[in-house]
């Protein structure tokens, strides 16, 4: 697997990152398509200061194992020689969920992937890195969209159960800067 980090330039100089495994070109297209077909234009939420809070999002689809890890220079090379890991590539997707977003201001459709043996070490290791506060239970899940809060969820996540079971490929582990 890769890594890809941004550079900090002092020891002491702590950057927040986002730890995420970023599904294979093939899995992307095929999870946006599916959510395409499922989902209409109407029942997607845009946010107008959120950059990544875009409506569908499967182009970018990932895991996300950790977020808002805060780390130094120091921290982030060891969590560099954890993450380099050999690591099983394949995993399965477990259930399709609906979450409520930031304030309420819309919701999340994800699906949650079961976690192998390598994938649970590294969330494992990352739980020991200090993490900004979180403000909603977190476990690792694949986002899929962003929902306006009057779509029928119920209906979108009937629609879209036939995504249980599906083999998903990973591609490589990334930070990304916060």
């Amino acid at each position: 697997m890769n890594l890809f980090f941004m550079q900090i330039d002092t020891e002491s100089e702590l950057k927040i990152f986002n730890c995420e495994a970023l599904l294979e070109t093939a899995y992307r297209k095929m999870l946006e398509n599916v959510v395409n077909s499922v989902i209409t234009p109407e029942d997607l939420y845009y946010s107008k200061h959120v950059p990544w809070i875009q409506g569908v999002v499967c182009g970018n689809a990932h895991i996300t194992l950790k977020y808002g890890l805060i780390l130094n220079k120091e921290e982030l090379s060891s969590l560099e020689i954890i993450i380099n890991q050999e690591l099983q590539k394949d995993l399965n997707i477990i259930s399709v969920e609906v979450s409520e977003g930031y304030k309420g201001q819309y919701k999340v459709l994800y699906v949650v992937p079961k976690i192998l043996t390598g994938l649970n070490h590294i969330i494992s290791e990352l739980s020991k890195f200090k993490v900004i506060e979180e403000s909603l239970p977190f476990k690792p899940h694949i986002t899929l969209c962003y929902l306006k809060n009057t779509s029928n969820t119920e209906s979108i996540k009937d629609n879209l159960s036939h995504l249980v079971n599906v083999n998903l490929g990973l591609d490589k582990i990334i930070l990304e800067p916060n």
